[in-house]
């Protein structure tokens, strides 16, 4: 068990050094995992996780609720080996140091295709807010597509 204690701290150090996102979701990766493998490594809560309410529909049809197909936190380290946990921190270097996006570069038949070549500078001018698009040319793309 121990050993499963160390491989989990190793774990969650490598999921707090994940570095930020970009585009804001309902939930981060980041949260989501530390949540997950907090209690393998017996760490404190450090992230709050917002349960999503359910909709009428979820209500009116009694669907499975989160609790119900959720895995209690002793099963959890019971189904985990330490060949598991080794490769999810070997996936997790891999993921911070950018190794797949190095290996598989995009070329530039794909980051400007010949239909709309400012596809791709547009949107990550838009994730990182150097250029705002005005509402007026904004719409002019939406009807017109340039």
């Amino acid at each position: 068990m121990s050993n499963l204690k160390s491989l989990g701290t190793s774990l969650l150090n490598k999921i707090n050094h994940l570095p930020k996102e970009r585009l804001n979701y309902s939930i981060s990766f980041k949260e989501s995992q530390y949540e997950r493998f907090r209690t393998l490594a017996g760490a404190p809560k450090k992230y709050v996780i917002k349960q999503k309410k359910p909709s009428v529909k979820e209500i009116i049809f009694r669907r499975l609720k989160p609790q119900d197909i959720s895995i209690r936190p002793e099963e959890f380290s019971e189904k985990l080996s330490p060949e598991n946990l080794k490769q999810m921190i070997h996936s997790l270097d891999n993921l911070s140091s950018n190794k797949f996006a190095q290996y598989y570069k995009v070329g530039d038949k794909l980051m400007k295709p010949s239909g709309y070549p400012d596809y791709y500078q547009r949107l990550m001018g838009e994730i990182q807010g150097t250029n705002r698009e005005s509402w007026f040319s904004a719409f002019r793309t939406v009807v017109f597509g340039k």
